[in-house]
């Protein structure tokens, strides 16, 4: 990650412990939107990795740990490294361990500064690639850090028109009606992303063939999230639209015979996975 957005994410994660925003892993039944993605992200994630034994997995940009925890949890015999360069996202994702009682290596460093002592057989980041400037060289020195037959799984969430853009008129009414301001480390124009850093314009296909052309050909992608973000919602209001979304996933499982009822199509989807294989 670039240094000078470091700041930023300080900033972002400092201001996320003291507004209860450090925790959201959940197993089952959510109760805010952010539990609701995250929840889904990580169970498509889980139903895309190899389930052998002894996995040594490396999470870049962990923030939470979110996604570790969940997937340490469902897999106990996985080693997990968490690496971040924000040491608030560090103390945070340490917390999210201990409480759960499970164990982690954690590494407080940029991607680019970080010197591996040992390759993975899976590495994973959930919205993170998205703000590298230089993907090519982190593509690169991510595959020299995976092991022969090695995988990786990222979440990006690009700029791009979606669901979301849908909704933006509510989320500023509800931002200027609210009282007390939530995340307000969240973009003034959908209050739906990290303002104040680089994001890239980059189409699912066109992540996709970077890592085709770094030799991951194995590759594909997956369109996801096809809900908006509502930001500034009183909880009972935000807890209902939670449940909305959870009958709408019902409705594409058994209705629509979506296997993955979180994937849509590029039109609607807020993200999309890279799943690469070496």
């Amino acid at each position: 990650m670039i240094e000078k957005y470091k700041n930023t994410y300080e900033k972002r994660w400092k201001k996320s412990s003291s507004e209860n925003d450090d925790d959201i892993l959940v197993f089952q039944n959510p109760e805010n939107i952010s539990q609701f993605f995250y929840l889904n992200y990580n169970k498509i994630i889980n139903s895309i990795i190899d389930k052998k034994n002894n996995n040594d997995v490396l999470e870049i940009g962990c923030g939470r740990g979110t996604a570790s925890l969940y997937l340490k949890t469902l897999n106990p015999s996985f080693n997990f490294d968490l690496m971040d360069f924000s040491e608030n996202a560090i103390r945070i994702a340490k917390k999210n361990f201990q409480a759960l009682k499970k164990d982690a290596t954690f590494i407080n460093s940029d991607i680019y500064k970080f010197k591996p002592k040992k390759t993975y057989d899976l590495i994973i980041s959930l919205g993170v690639l998205e703000h590298i400037e230089d993907l090519d060289r982190i593509i690169k020195k991510m595959k020299s850090m995976l092991k022969k037959n090695g995988m990786m799984v990222h979440m990006i969430v690009p700029e791009k028109k979606s669901i979301q853009n849908y909704f933006n008129w509510f989320n500023k009414l509800f931002y200027h009606l609210s009282k007390e301001k939530k995340k307000e480390w969240l973009d003034k124009k959908t209050f739906s992303k990290t303002s104040d850093v680089f994001r890239s314009y980059m189409t699912s296909h066109e992540f996709l063939d970077k890592f085709t052309l770094q030799g991951f050909l194995h590759s594909s992608k997956i369109e996801v999230n096809p809900f908006p973000t509502f930001t500034n919602l009183p909880l009972n209001f935000e807890k209902m639209i939670v449940k909305v979304f959870k009958i709408i996933l019902v409705f594409r499982k058994y209705l629509f015979l979506k296997k993955r009822p979180f994937e849509c199509s590029e039109i609607f989807s807020r993200a999309h996975l890279i799943v690469a294989k070496k």
